[in-house]
């Protein structure tokens, strides 16, 4: 019984590995062809965009922490659209494609974004309408830009990261130190139970009583 558990896991993995294989082939097929498109221009990390309306050269664009107003709708290479809205965040708060692309955009522009799955979600997915590996494409309006508070400053990944670090030290450093206390106690205790002063007087308590 056990093997056959084996087995099926087996097949269940092959089977697996294959349909991501076949994910990626179709994706990376789908980049090909929209990278040869007219107006698409592909960045050196593999994200496209095509310009669809241009919010004008003088206009803004945020950074890496500035709350961003945003229309979207995106959609799988198939055509299925996933999800689309209105809503507000930061470059630093999203997926890496749209990490990149905000902070190339100015206000009021409206792009067409062409995402390979390593800028998106990859090999994890966001089930159940994102599968693994998928090729994303949206269509991103940049609205307008919010000035970045101090909240969306501690908000920021990067900031969260950095405390978690110092949190998880302090608390190292906290446990060392118990430790380090725990074991001078108890050596201190077995040198005093091993003085010979110390047994005449426990001794000389215990005949007392």
């Amino acid at each position: 019984m056990f093997a056959l558990h084996v087995a099926l896991a087996a097949i269940l993995l092959l089977l697996t590995e294959r349909a991501c294989a076949f994910d990626t082939a179709e994706g990376q097929a789908y980049l090909d062809a929209n990278a040869a498109r007219e107006g698409v221009v592909v960045t050196g990390s593999g994200l496209q965009y095509r310009v669809i309306a241009s919010g004008g050269a003088d206009a803004p664009s945020p950074g890496l922490d500035d709350p961003c107003d945003c229309e979207y709708e995106g959609h799988l290479i198939n055509g299925e659209t996933f999800d689309s809205g209105r809503a507000t965040f930061a470059p630093n708060q999203v997926i890496g494609g749209w990490t990149e692309a905000l902070q190339l955009m100015r206000t009021g522009d409206e792009w067409e974004l062409t995402i390979p799955s390593d800028l998106a979600y990859g090999a994890r997915g966001a089930p159940p309408s994102i599968p693994v590996h998928a090729v994303l494409v949206f269509t991103l309006t940049l609205l307008e830009i919010q000035p970045a508070t101090a909240w969306d400053a501690l908000a920021s990944p990067r900031l969260t990261y950095v405390l978690v670090a110092l949190f998880l030290a302090l608390l190292s450093a906290l446990l060392c130190a118990v430790a380090a206390t725990a074991f001078r106690l108890f050596a201190t205790s077995r040198a005093r139970r091993r003085d010979p002063r110390y047994v005449a007087v426990e001794l000389s308590d215990q005949g007392r009583a």
